[in-house]
């Protein structure tokens, strides 16, 4: 006979060696007691009445067509139940069926309108599922109410609520949304004061590369977007420095008045991005010194700076931040007499 099959039989004795014991015997006893008293008093438990929580579903049925549901009800309605734990298990197996509501009922008519649906109508839909003894000790949410729209809507485009942020080095280029625009659907008074369809709030930081979110539209009560969730995505651009050379130009001087400056040209370095770098060129910058701060100033150098800055231009720095000037007379033109041709 091979040994391991030697091992397991020697091992199998002595198992049946520990458990033929008289106390492993009062253990099993023991333990088998406790089972069975420990069954019959949770049945008596059960016989006891008890409260329990249930989550029932609900829906409009006979919506006409036309009719688009801007604020639905809610998906389900949460509903305690006080009977004895028997019945409270039974109706947690078999499920509480799905109350449904005909929407005829709460149609008040209108192009647009709000149904009220009475808490008596729930707990009547629930009566007919439970006995007599059950007893509904609460329905929550305690108002039912549900917004719809007749065909009433407007196509607004689509603005972000809220902040996106690059690391230091980073810029955003731009947020684009797809689709751009969404059409929506709500009562008059609400849609002549919306512009924008604007995202639920969001709010990123740090990123350094282009960010893609799917993201929800603002919820508002009696409002449906069509669609209700769009794609983001912020574009993501890094710096680089870039440096032009461009003149210093005197406005407002006298027609007999010329300005020298001392350097005539200076060099703006700045911080691009890298998109914008070949876009930005001398044409776009503006180096202005008027003849009113001039004849005012009292130093021989005068101190440079940009009054604006092209779009997507940040940190600029001037080289010289300053120059020298002279304001020089000119020769006035002397006025021609006017000859007829005759001696």
């Amino acid at each position: 006979m091979p040994k391991h099959s030697l091992r397991i039989s020697e091992l199998w004795q002595r198992i049946k060696a520990v458990f033929s014991t008289d106390f492993m015997r009062d253990v099993f006893i023991f333990v088998g007691a406790l089972v069975i008293a420990t069954g019959f008093w949770f049945l008596q438990r059960l016989n006891d009445t008890f409260e329990m929580e249930f989550n029932v579903p609900i829906s409009l049925v006979g919506i006409p067509r036309g009719v688009t549901l801007t604020t639905p009800l809610p998906e389900s309605v949460h509903v305690t139940l006080r009977d004895r734990g028997t019945q409270l298990i039974n109706y947690m197996r078999h499920h509480m069926q799905p109350i449904t509501l005909e929407f005829s009922l709460y149609d008040n008519g209108g192009a647009t309108g709000c149904g009220y649906v009475p808490i008596s109508d729930v707990q009547h839909a629930l009566n007919t599922q439970i006995l007599t003894s059950t007893v509904i000790q609460r329905i929550t949410p305690d108002t039912l109410e549900f917004y719809y729209n007749r065909g009433l809507h407007r196509r607004l485009p689509v603005r972000l609520m809220g902040s996106v942020e690059t690391t230091e080095s980073y810029y955003l280029h731009g947020v684009t949304f797809s689709p751009d625009s969404v059409v929506v659907y709500a009562p008059a008074l609400v849609l002549d004061t919306m512009t924008y369809a604007f995202t639920d709030e969001i709010h990123v930081s740090g990123i350094e590369n282009d960010f893609v979110e799917s993201i929800h539209l603002r919820p508002m009560r009696g409002v449906k977007y069509d669609p209700e969730k769009i794609h983001m995505t912020a574009h993501v651009d890094y710096y680089t420095e870039k440096t032009i050379t461009i003149p210093i130009v005197g406005v407002n001087f006298p027609a007999d008045k010329v300005l020298r400056t001392f350097p005539s040209q200076v060099d703006v370095t700045f911080r691009i991005g890298a998109m914008d770098y070949n876009k930005v060129t001398e044409k776009d910058f503006v180096l202005t010194v008027s003849y009113e701060d001039l004849i005012n100033h009292t130093g021989v150098r005068y101190p440079l700076e940009l009054k604006s800055l092209p779009e997507g231009v940040a940190s600029p720095r001037l080289s010289p931040s300053e120059f020298e000037y002279l304001i020089e007379q000119t020769q006035e033109d002397t006025p021609l007499e006017a000859q007829d041709g005759t001696e």
